[in-house]
């Protein structure tokens, strides 16, 4: 079984396999192939030079859950307002992973929140349209006072409605941010039975700033997290 042979001693092919089932980390190969050396270069002297915690630190950078891990963990820092931070997280899996629209759509979040409409915009333009997070380019016009242009992507939005998709929480950030209240709460509302993404990070989420202390933000609290 190739499981149970040591990793240091599979092919590429072998090793590639294993990884992509999730069967072997990248840094468990790594790791077992610097044991190998560590046994073995005394007699062998292959290196001239080795720099084993390097290799270690770009075989956790290559995993592939890292880019998911660290975009997850920079839409964290976002929602608690920790912005450098997300965005510099964010900014690591682009760098790395250019199409990766789930740290586009964080970065394009913290920049937004500090005041870099413009760098939003671009991140927000870039991003798929196929994907979640389909709201960021909407919230950014909103926030640009580009009216005309939000009300588009919110009919962008009805439209994925209509095929299925959950966007209302999304819809209620636009409304929030052009300041329409009495529809962002309408779309609140309605994103607690959608199963909208993310609705349950709605204590933290700074878009929905205009929206707290209303009536239909304690009413979808009440539903999501029950009584306080």
């Amino acid at each position: 079984m190739i499981e149970e042979t040591e990793p240091a001693r599979m092919t590429a092919a072998e090793a590639s396999m294993l990884i992509s089932a999730r069967k072997l980390s990248c840094e468990e190969l790594v790791r077992s192939c610097l044991n190998r050396i560590a046994a073995r270069d005394s007699d062998v002297k292959a290196w001239l030079w080795l720099d084993a915690d390097h290799a270690i630190r770009r075989a956790r950078e290559l995993e592939p859950t890292r880019p998911i891990y660290t975009a997850n963990y920079g839409l964290l820092l976002y929602e608690t307002r920790r912005y450098d931070e997300a965005m510099a997280m964010a900014k690591q899996v682009i760098e790395r992973n250019t199409r990766f629209d789930q740290a586009r759509s964080v970065l394009a979040r913290a920049l937004m929140a500090t005041g870099d409409l413009a760098g939003a915009l671009e991140q927000a333009q870039a991003n798929g349209d196929t994907g979640p997070n389909q709201g960021d380019l909407g919230m950014v016009y909103a926030k640009l006072g580009l009216r005309d242009d939000a009300l588009r992507e919110l009919a962008r939005l009805d439209e994925r409605a209509r095929r299925g998709f959950a966007v209302a929480y999304e819809q209620a950030q636009i409304y929030a941010t052009l300041g329409d209240i009495a529809q962002g709460c309408a779309a609140l509302s309605r994103a607690v039975t959608d199963h909208s993404l993310l609705v349950n990070w709605m204590r933290l989420e700074p878009r929905l700033d205009p929206l707290r202390g209303s009536q239909c933000y304690a009413d979808a609290e009440r539903k999501l997290y029950g009584a306080n």
